[in-house]
């Protein structure tokens, strides 16, 4: 029998790390909500092609795919999945939201996430969380704006989470540092929304009210902000805003703007609204949309993970992925 201490417990909000980064932030994230007092509101797996990678994030949910090198490696990842759809059905059970969490510069972004997204997405609503970095670097595995496209035609939500620095190209020092930093970022980002999500309607919201409050076409962008002590849940919006940048600090540049905030209590009514307030510098066309959660293990920290639809994102469905009625 697997260890209960990572099993898969946890509500309706199923996360799934993928890839070398992504399995490193599912194995910690689990053991973070271990301490945390039950019922575990998130369940947490592994989907990867390196079996010691997965085995080592002790998991006892994994999906493990093969990947063929070369050009063909999407169109061999896709065979995988659909070979284990089983599998992947198992995972899915009991669940209502999937959450894929992934680093832009791992050849999972690429390969595996789009079409796992898609075997997911037939049975529960999906969104993808990859974190990207400032400048473009020399990955092959970098996705160009079709790329970005693809993850957006796969999922209900594709969310794109700006990472501090470029992606690794060397074994220094000061580049892994920045890559766990960047690590971090990404759980703390994905804990954010998974906790959301599954909170639902005691001050959370749902995958649907997202989409609906950030209506429109493509990925969106994502600003992690914290902060710790007194207002720490306004104080980390606000920091969440500061790190706005070229059109998205103008009046109307953004059509839409939500936050997922988590926090050590839970937020009075107060303090929901002094988020909001801090929320409302962004300027964006429609009022923004709050949701809030409680982590006891985060105590006086709080972390906003502010979701955005930049202004002329044209509000339409590409054509391939629209929904019978």
């Amino acid at each position: 029998m697997a260890n209960d201490l990572f099993a898969l417990a946890g509500g309706k909000v199923l996360v799934i790390g993928v890839g070398a980064a992504g399995c490193r932030i599912a194995g910690a994230g689990a053991l973070d909500d271990a301490v945390d007092e039950p019922p575990r509101r998130v369940a947490w797996c592994a989907a990867h092609s390196n079996a010691a990678e997965l085995l080592a994030t002790g998991l006892d949910q994994k999906l493990q795919f093969d990947i063929a090198a070369g050009p063909f490696a999407a169109r061999s990842a896709a065979r995988s999945v659909a070979a284990r759809d089983a599998q992947v059905a198992r995972v899915c059970a009991g669940r209502s939201v999937a959450l894929l969490a992934a680093a832009w510069g791992d050849e999972a972004v690429g390969t595996i996430v789009p079409p796992l997204a898609r075997a997911l997405r037939r049975r529960l609503c999906v969104c993808i969380l990859a974190s990207r970095p400032q400048s473009s670097g020399t990955s092959r595995w970098e996705l160009d704006e079709a790329g970005a496209e693809q993850l957006a035609s796969a999922a209900d939500l594709a969310v794109c989470l700006q990472s501090l620095g470029p992606p690794a190209a060397a074994l220094d020092v000061a580049v892994a540092a920045r890559r766990a930093a960047d690590e971090q970022k990404l759980l703390a980002a994905t804990r954010a929304l998974a906790r959301v999500f599954s909170a639902g309607a005691d001050g959370g919201f749902t995958p649907e009210a997202l989409r609906g409050g950030l209506s429109g076409a493509g990925v969106l962008r994502a600003c992690l902000g914290a902060a710790s002590g007194p207002h720490a849940a306004a104080r980390a919006a606000e920091a969440a805003v500061a790190q706005l940048d070229g059109k998205c600090r103008e009046p109307g540049g953004l059509s839409g703007a939500a936050a997922a905030v988590l926090a050590g209590h839970e937020l009075s009514v107060g303090e929901t609204q002094d988020v909001l307030s801090r929320l409302r510098a962004c300027q964006a066309r429609c009022e923004p949309l709050v949701g809030s959660a409680a982590d006891s293990s985060l105590s006086d920290d709080a972390v906003c993970l502010l979701l955005l639809r930049p202004a002329g994102s044209p509000n339409i469905v590409p054509l391939e992925t629209a929904r019978a009625p």
